[in-house]
């Protein structure tokens, strides 16, 4: 997937690598607009892939997660 990504022109933003853990995200830009977002995680169970596709507005996006409860801690 993160070759197919890459060869779509979507640009990899975040990548943790942690034991039994990996999550990738990506955004595609379009200018300054962001086109599109996918989220891909994976332990050593499950597997969750996330793709939003058109305009996504930054603010809105935030106000999403937090009604779904979704933390995010930069370090």
């Amino acid at each position: 997937v993160d070759k197919v990504l890459n060869a779509a022109a979507w640009e990899k933003i975040v990548r943790v690598r942690e034991p039994g853990e990996q999550v990738d995200i990506y955004v595609k830009h379009s200018g300054e607009r962001i086109e599109g977002i996918t989220v891909m995680a994976l332990d050593g169970e499950e597997a969750v892939f996330l793709n939003i596709l058109g305009m996504i507005d930054p603010d809105k996006l935030s106000a999403v997660m937090d009604q779904f409860d979704v933390n995010v801690d930069v370090e």
